[in-house]
């Protein structure tokens, strides 16, 4: 499976070592096969390479194939670990089989593990010649789809670009105040933003800061048949005849708002509007 996830990967020596060496063989360390012991003791058949900037092991770990990814420091980062459709935290099979995807054929299931970071299940689909990758909180959030258009048959890449860059303690602090149940999936550094997509409790939310660690604002998808009534009736009086096509809820500083797609024939617009009804001109 081969994710298209951009994330700028840790530099350093390892990286220029890379260039020529991926997949060979790694002169190792007691400091690494140490940390590797400890968080897996039991792991077996042990095979050591260097993939970007990173260690990895590849083992068997309670007879589960288990890949490992250290940085130069010898810190743990991610694990991937092949997991069978049953195992799947039952939320997230429930999510599945309600998707579009679920006459799809799985060909694959993992477990991602990543530093300070939320647990991701993956689960690899195919039908005809089209595959995908559905990335699931263990709440059973869809919180990434990626469609696989990579020919490659090596997969020993997998997962390497999902290795997150952490948040700040600054940023930590202000989503933990903002949403002390959220937990975080991912981080992005893009167009001068900081992204950091999180989960809270069973919705997925993009917060944004500048790199300043200045909240900018929250976008959170939203389903058009859970909007509000007051929202709906605005669109009706103020837009007769349009379809409310997409929708999305905004925190911003100045206040929040819902943003709306709405569609009637071939006219297509955005319209802001206030949790109250109110449209933002």
């Amino acid at each position: 499976m081969k994710t298209k996830i951009l994330f700028a990967l840790a530099a350093g020596m390892f990286m220029m070592q890379s260039c020529n060496n991926d997949d060979h063989p790694l002169a190792q360390t007691d400091n690494v096969e140490a940390v590797l012991a400890a968080k897996y003791p039991s792991a077996k058949n042990v095979e050591w390479k260097t993939q970007g900037s990173y260690k990895v092991a590849d083992f068997k770990y309670e007879n589960t194939s288990t890949v490992a990814w250290f940085d130069q420091y010898a810190q743990w980062q991610m694990t991937e670990t092949d997991i069978p459709y049953r195992s799947l935290p039952a939320a997230v099979k429930k999510a599945f089989e309600s998707s579009e995807y679920a006459t799809w054929r799985i060909e694959d299931v993992d477990k991602i593990e990543r530093l300070n970071m939320e647990t991701v299940y993956v689960i690899e689909v195919e039908k005809a010649n089209k595959e995908v990758d559905l990335y699931y909180s263990p709440t059973g959030v869809l919180v990434k789809t990626v469609v696989d258009t990579d020919n490659d048959q090596d997969d020993s890449d997998d997962y390497i670009h999902y290795i997150p860059q952490q948040p700040t303690t600054g940023i930590n602090k202000i989503i933990a105040q903002k949403y002390p149940k959220a937990k975080i999936v991912e981080v992005d550094h893009e167009n001068g933003r900081i992204e950091v997509e999180i989960v809270d409790g069973n919705v997925r939310r993009d917060v944004y800061f500048d790199h300043s660690e200045k909240w900018l604002y929250t976008q959170t998808d939203v389903r058009v048949s859970s909007l509000p009534q007051l929202v709906v009736k605005a669109i009706s009086t103020s837009y007769p005849g349009y379809r409310i096509d997409d929708a999305e809820y905004w925190e911003t500083p100045a206040g929040n708002y819902f943003l709306l797609e709405i569609e009637r024939g071939k006219s297509e617009m955005k319209v802001r509007v206030s949790p109250t009804g109110q449209i933002i001109r």
